[in-house]
This record gives C-alpha cells, structure tokens and sequence, in this order.
C-alpha cells in the first residue's frame, strides 16, 4: 500500500478531513478517541474480488443517514436510499440530474411519523416535485437560488460524492448541457472576493452491473424507512 502525499503542507488538516469522508462512507467509526474499521468497511478493504467491490460500497452507502456528524444536512432520510429509488423509477426515467439531488434530495425532510405509509407518499410527493421542476427552465431557477449558498452543495455533489460512485461503478453521468452557471459562496468576513463555482448540468443513471442488486437493496432496505435515533427510549 502506498503511503498518502496532502498537497498542501497542513497535514493535519488534510488527514482529518479524510479520516471524516470514511467515517461518512461508514467504512471506520470512532469510540473513545479510536478509530475502528466497520464490518462492511474490513470486508471492503480485504475483499479480493474488485469487480464485486460496487455490491459492498453500495451497502454501505444504504446505511448513512441525515442528520449526519459529518455532513450540515438538516434533513431525515437515508439519502443514498432515496437516490436509488428514483433512479430506478419508470416515472422519472430512471435517471436523475445533478441539480434534482443537491437542490430536492439532500434536503429532503420527511415529517416524523413512523408510519411507513405516510412515509412513502412524502417519498411520492418528493418524485412529483422533481417531476414538476423538470418542465421549468433549469438555469432561471438557478439563478434564482445564487444567494442561498447553493455553490457549496454544488461543490460537494460534483466534485466529490458522484465522482466517487462513478469510480465504484456504481453510477454513470453524462454531461447534458454545456451551458454553465456561476454560483457564489456567501462571503464571510474578511473575505473580499466570493469563491464561485461553475455547474454544468449532468445526468446519473445507475449502470447496468448494479440495477438488479440495487433493486433488491431498495426491497430489503426501503427509501421511505425511518432513520435511526439513538437517543429514543
């Protein structure tokens, strides 16, 4: 195994926010100021078989939920879950776009009801607002959001998250529009010139390796479930 070079010279800095992105990814958790591989998290590292590796991601891509220690989303879902979900429905096409997740998805907040049912038609209402922003003008919209500090969800999704379930084989995109527009992160004090950040519309479907095993994931382990709580009696 290689040994892993920052490009900065804030090793710290660098190491902790990497030791953050697997602790989200649930492959590591921490007890008492250790840090321990998770089962899944052993299975994935000492798995000899690669191109089976994206069955063992995607698991442990079913168990984040939001809110989570290492995410700011206020919302109360399982993310990836809900991810897949739409992508496997007929009514969306089987596909989602960039925007559909950062802006709708990450966000989404289901009531507190633990009735399943309920649940699901929230989970239904969710699909038909995405439906609904399909027949809208993209870019208008967007723009109508600059001041939200709408650049840095871009920035996570596109940059880091997509990316790596592309690398997992997990999902595919494909660049649908070469039109891009600018977005502003808020500026913080004593920060003269916002940093931007260019968004491109692209499109995600699930490749043709993960769909059948996905489907069966959404069976076992429902979008519309309710996340844990661990402070419940």
């Amino acid at each position: 195994t290689s040994k892993y070079k920052p490009r900065t010279s804030d090793k710290t800095t660098t190491i902790n926010n990497k030791i953050n992105e697997l602790k989200f990814y649930n492959l590591i958790y921490e007890i008492k100021d250790k840090y321990m591989i998770s089962y899944l998290g052993n299975f994935y590292l000492e798995y000899k078989n690669t191109e089976k590796l994206k069955y063992v991601f995607l698991s442990l891509l079913f168990g984040i939920q939001f809110p989570h220690p290492y995410n700011k989303s206020i919302s109360n879902l399982f993310p990836f879950r809900v991810i897949v979900h739409f992508l496997l429905s007929k009514k969306l096409s089987y596909k989602l776009y960039n925007d559909e997740i950062f802006r709708y998805i990450m966000n989404f907040k289901f009531s507190s009801s633990s009735n399943s049912s309920v649940r699901t038609k929230e989970l239904d209402e969710l699909e038909n607002l995405i439906l609904k922003s399909r027949r809208n003008d993209i870019n208008i919209s967007l723009e109508l959001e600059k001041i939200d500090g709408i650049a840095d969800k871009i920035h996570q999704w596109d940059y880091y998250v997509s990316n790596i379930l592309v690398e997992q084989n997990i999902i595919k995109k494909t660049k649908i529009s070469e039109e891009k527009v600018k977005f502003f992160h808020p500026t913080r004090e004593n920060t003269k010139i916002p940093t931007s950040r260019i968004y491109s519309r692209l499109e995600y479907v699930l490749t043709n390796e993960i769909k059948e095993f996905a489907a069966e994931l959404i069976k076992e382990s429902p979008a519309a479930e309710k996340i844990l709580v661990y402070n419940e009696e």
